[in-house]
């Protein structure tokens, strides 16, 4: 996963006087990608990599959800993905405090 980048207001450079932008590297606490039920088993073992990659970089939560097989796969750092078989809602606890997410609808 390539991180997300905030480009800062322009800023003079001391360097002849030119105006530049600064790349400061965001890591989002939340993630959510969603596998078509129509996807291919390599696009969805590539879905999971990216979640796998995305933990790597410091996101605290992602859920990866799997529309063809009614699955939602959790993904938090030091942990094994859960695997919840067709959830009417995901709860984000510990690490979004107070945070569930509605998916009945999704189905």
């Amino acid at each position: 996963m390539e991180p997300l980048f905030l480009l800062t207001p322009p800023r003079l450079s001391r360097n002849a006087g030119t105006l530049c932008h600064q790349k400061i590297a965001i890591t989002p606490d939340f993630v959510v990608e969603q596998q078509s039920s129509s996807d291919s088993l390599a696009l969805a073992n590539l879905l999971q990599g990216k979640m796998e990659e995305y933990i790597e970089n410091g996101v605290r939560l992602g859920l990866l959800i799997d529309r063809k097989n009614y699955r939602v796969y959790i993904y938090r750092p030091d942990a094994i993905p859960d695997i919840l078989e067709r959830p009417e809602v995901v709860d984000c606890e510990p690490k979004l405090p107070g945070f569930a997410l509605v998916i009945a609808k999704i189905w």
